[in-house]
C-alpha cells in the first residue's frame, strides 16, 4: 500500500496555528487512527520543507548560508524517505509558506492520486480586517518597547 498524503496550505490568519498545534499534540490519536504528523526540523510546522520546495524552484536566492540548505535538504529527504511507521498509513503536512509552492513543484514529491490538498480560506473583507488589526497591535507593541528603552 502506497504512502497517502494530506497537504494542509494554511493561507494566513485561517487558523493555520491553532490546527498545527492541535495536530502536533495529538500525535498519538493520530496514530491510533493511521495518521502520521511528522516533526520536522524542531518545528510543529512543515514550513521549512516549504521553503526547501522554493529553494528547488528558484535556486539559491535567498538560501545562501549553506549549512542551512544542507539541513534543509537532510530534514526532506528524511521526511519522504522515513521507514513506514507500522499502522500509519497517511502523512498529514501543514504549512504556511505552501501557499507559495506551485502545485506542479509539489506534485513532483507527492503523487496527485495519493494526495489531498486542504485549504482554509477566509472571507476577503473579515481576513482584511483582521490583518489591518493585527499589524496596529504590532504597532502599539512596538511604540511602547520603543518609548520605555529610548
Amino acid at each position: 500500500m502506497h504512502t497517502k498524503y494530506i497537504i494542509h496550505i494554511g493561507y494566513p490568519k485561517t487558523g493555520t496555528t491553532a490546527l498545527q498545534h492541535f495536530l502536533f499534540h495529538n500525535k498519538g490519536q493520530l496514530k491510533k487512527a493511521g495518521y502520521d504528523y511528522p516533526f520536522v526540523s524542531n518545528q510543529m510546522n512543515h514550513n521549512k520543507f516549504g521553503v526547501h520546495l522554493l529553494h528547488k524552484k528558484f535556486g539559491s536566492q535567498g538560501l545562501q548560508n549553506k549549512n542551512i540548505q544542507h539541513l534543509l535538504r537532510d530534514d526532506v529527504f528524511n521526511l519522504l524517505h522515513r521507514k513506514k511507521i507500522k499502522g500509519v498509513d497517511t502523512i498529514i503536512l501543514s504549512a504556511e509558506i505552501f501557499v507559495f509552492v506551485p502545485p506542479s513543484l509539489m506534485a513532483r514529491f507527492f503523487p496527485p492520486q495519493e494526495t489531498k490538498i486542504i485549504v482554509y480560506l477566509r472571507e476577503q473583507l473579515d481576513y482584511l480586517l483582521s490583518g489591518f488589526a493585527q499589524r496596529v497591535q504590532g504597532f502599539t507593541q512596538l511604540k511602547s518597547q520603543l518609548d520605555e528603552n529610548y
